[in-house]
């Protein structure tokens, strides 16, 4: 779907004014960026005389792919900033589906603009309520009805979206997210803060969550203001990928531990393009992909390179065996890895999806909860081989000098996955 927003910076005060930053973002930023990730292909800009220099500089050098109109209103009630600004809006209507209402003072969980989604946009105004159960300071109609509601504005003063919702025809969608007023300084660190614990993930694993996790947040707090973008992460994490891979290839005690640590600083850092990304509204199709591809091609990478590392400067620990079987082990590690990248990839490409995260696992599914001792297999699988923790291991071993018995777990790790991958995708094709 197509929309336009309707952004309200008549609430701002001279403590949070729209130029206020709030986890690397101005409000006013902040703003236009959640209408981007609402698919609005432009934005009007409501400001009265107090703040409209201020404004006007500030959409001067946004540059989110929308197109921004500033217009002056002289009243803070929903109504007014709805009804003066109609007849800028009125030229687009008939090129959108929908028209959404957001206010610049406020930071809202980027969960609330998606609280609607659907195949067709309610009659008269959405609005959602929050986890606080009050209305959030945003509202949806479809394209069609935005100049019947804008007439009523005209006629009418309803000083917030609550008022206006209870005496129009409203449908009301209950969620959990959060939204935070943005009045002072105290209030921008509560928003930041909010954005910032939302990095935080229930899939997490056991070291992302106790380690990793605290490295990247401080990581991604210091950079979010610069003009780093999640991307650009993306391409550091590929590069710390490659760089542990070399150094694993050379082979010998210190060059291991130098793998193990940069292996691990991979992980770490891998966490910061999602971060930034989620903080920032910043989630884009492209970037999905990059981190996937980032985080994947650095595993085949680091186990042929540890392979090699391995065959240079390693006896095999088993009689019978040349030192070439770590070849062989590293060859079935990465043949698993590719395996499992072409099974899932295609399920992506077919979802449009590029996070990995999204990937359905069978034994997920609802009407799979009758769990067979290989879903529960699968089940614990999953959690026992949370990247976080494989990596981390291996930076232990590093330091024990023992890092070439990496390739004993990923070898028939790596081929379980990719055979459970691969048959659950199978099941999936004959079924659908």
């Amino acid at each position: 779907m197509n929309w336009i927003g309707l952004i309200d910076t008549t609430r701002h005060t001279r403590q949070a004014p729209p130029g206020r930053v709030v986890a690397g973002l101005s409000l006013l930023e902040r703003a236009v960026r959640l209408c981007a990730v609402k698919d609005c292909s432009h934005a009007v800009i409501a400001t009265t005389a107090e703040f409209a220099e201020e404004v006007e500089a500030i959409a001067a050098d946004i540059d989110f792919g929308i197109e921004l109109l500033v217009r002056p209103v002289d009243d803070d009630a929903p109504t007014a900033v709805i009804a003066q600004t109609a007849d800028t809006i009125a030229p687009f209507l008939d090129t959108v589906d929908g028209v959404m209402f957001v206010r610049s003072s406020t930071v809202y969980d980027r969960g609330l603009v998606h609280a609607f989604d659907g195949d067709e946009i309610p009659e008269g105004i959405a609005v959602a309520s929050t986890e606080l159960d009050e209305l959030a300071d945003l509202l949806e109609t479809r394209a069609d009805v935005w100049p019947e509601i804008a007439e009523y504005c005209a006629g009418h003063t309803h000083r917030d979206i609550a008022e206006l919702a209870a005496v129009a025809d409203s449908t009301t969608t209950d969620t959990d997210k959060w939204q935070v007023r943005v009045e002072d300084a105290q209030s921008a660190d509560g928003a930041a803060l909010r954005l910032w614990s939302g990095c935080r993930k229930d899939v997490d694993g056991i070291v992302s969550r106790h380690l990793n996790r605290y490295i990247s947040l401080s990581i991604s707090r210091a950079i979010a203001a610069t003009g780093i973008k999640p991307n650009h992460i993306s391409i550091v994490t590929f590069s710390l990928g490659a760089l542990a891979a070399i150094f694993a290839g050379i082979g010998g005690y210190w060059w291991f531990v130098l793998a193990g640590i940069t292996y691990q600083i991979n992980s770490v850092v891998d966490g910061v393009d999602g971060e930034l990304a989620r903080v920032k509204y910043e989630f884009s199709l492209l970037g999905e992909w990059l981190d996937t591809l980032s985080d994947d091609n650095k595993d085949v990478l680091f186990y042929a390179g540890l392979a090699i590392g391995a065959w240079r400067t390693w006896d095999f620990p088993i009689d019978g065996f040349d030192a070439t079987t770590w070849l062989w082990l590293g060859g079935i590690a990465v043949a698993g890895k590719l395996v499992s990248m072409v099974a899932y990839y295609t399920w992506l490409i077919a979802n449009k999806r590029g996070d990995l995260l999204a990937f359905e696992w069978s034994f997920e599914d609802d009407d799979q909860r009758e769990a067979s001792a290989l879903s529960s297999a699968l089940a614990n699988l999953k959690y026992l081989t949370k990247n976080d923790f494989i990596v981390f291991f291996a930076m232990v071993l590093s330091f024990l000098g023992v890092l070439p018995y990496f390739l004993f777990i990923v070898a028939p790790g790596q081929f379980f996955i990719a055979a459970s991958v691969t048959l659950q995708r199978l099941q999936r094709r004959r079924a659908g």
